[in-house]
């Protein structure tokens, strides 16, 4: 009875371990940030935009930086027009999430992090002055808890191409810009 019982167990363990694969974000959400100016809405290049914490201070946290992790301020980045990195991403090949395209973000902002908190802030600094099409007040806008979506749930394949869409409801945080 006692062999019974754990082959029994050894049989549900394996098929449990067979079936629980998890996509490469799992735990981790994405932040999408459509920048714009006052009366064009094309996404405004050349930005510096960072979570910062309640008080202003610039959120930390562990990212992958060349296969390892570092405690680094949280950066949003330009969504890539295409795909840098050339293997299947996993928890075998980790990447950092600025070599994939995510194709629901089109050419806008992108944060991928586990790490968000109630109070958090989006800071956007225009740090090349004139460059990317004007001189732009800096500004800080709350986060709200409705755009900040996960990159792995049962019912979302977005890795999978546009064809299996994304999470449901999903919109860009639309930011205006004014010039000064």
């Amino acid at each position: 009875m006692k062999s019974l019982f754990l082959v029994l167990i050894t049989v549900l363990m394996i098929n449990t371990s067979l079936k629980s694969q998890h996509c490469p974000f799992d735990g981790a959400y994405i932040i999408v940030l459509h920048v714009h100016a006052e009366n064009d809405m094309e996404v405004i290049p050349n930005l510096k935009i960072s979570l910062v914490d309640s008080s202003g201070n610039a959120v930390i946290s562990l990212v992958l930086v060349s296969g390892v992790r570092v405690a680094d301020t949280l950066i949003f980045w330009q969504n890539p027009e295409k795909t840098k990195y050339k293997y299947l991403a996993d928890n075998i090949n980790p990447t950092g999430p600025w070599t994939l395209r995510f194709w629901f973000a089109e050419n806008n902002y992108v944060l991928v992090t586990s790490r968000i908190h109630a109070g958090d802030k989006i800071k956007i600094e225009d740090i090349d002055m004139e460059d990317n099409g004007g001189l732009f007040a800096s500004t800080t806008m709350d986060l709200s808890r409705d755009y900040i979506y996960p990159l792995c749930t049962n019912n979302n394949h977005w890795d999978k191409g546009e064809d299996h869409g994304f999470v449901k409801n999903y919109a860009p945080i639309l930011i205006k810009l004014t010039k000064i």
